[in-house]
């Protein structure tokens, strides 16, 4: 029941409420209008707010590289993840600015995140990990690896282990 004049802040406060009850650790985005995001003429301070990095099955030694990467080309956010149906779900709820995928790790379906990260996000930087593209790995497997990071969209491979010299080179590139 409702008194006229309705008071509409409140009725959106309360349905908000009542939403926001059912949806408890959902995921889903509760919008709260009672404290909008400040307006700031600074747009570069908000872009390194937004700037964001997904990891998808690096292991902690390359993980320590990208992060130290990133952190330099100030990305503060970086979710790491070694699930292909949690990264597709970080993929919906966030907004990403690069990711590093491993080509190697077996429990992920690197490719197909590749191709679905870029499809998603345009704009971003895609880097490949694989112990194939160093030259260690044979050159049929290297031409190969190359040519399907083509076809997904990565913008770098690098070769595993992962060396920092090379990913400060690419990620300066961002």
């Amino acid at each position: 029941v409702l008194e006229r004049p309705i008071a509409w802040s409140d009725l959106l406060h309360d349905l908000d409420a009542v939403y926001a009850a059912h949806q408890v650790n959902s995921g889903y985005l509760d919008l709260d209008i009672f404290s909008p995001e400040p307006l700031g003429d600074d747009a570069r301070e908000s872009e390194i707010v937004k700037r964001r990095a997904l990891l998808v099955g690096v292991d902690a030694a390359d993980a320590e590289v990208v992060r130290s990467g990133l952190a330099r080309a100030q990305a503060p956010k970086i979710d790491a993840v070694f699930n292909t149906d949690l990264a597709v779900t970080l993929m919906g709820r966030n907004a990403y600015s690069c990711a590093a995928f491993n080509l190697d790790e077996h429990q992920v379906d690197a490719w197909a995140l590749a191709r679905l990260f870029r499809t998603r996000f345009p704009k971003a930087k895609i880097v490949a990990l694989s112990a194939t593209a160093g030259p260690l790995g044979d050159w049929w497997n290297r031409r190969r690896v190359r040519r399907n990071s083509q076809q997904a969209g990565v913008s770098a491979l690098l070769a595993r282990p992962l060396l920092a010299r090379d990913f400060t080179l690419w990620i300066d590139q961002l």
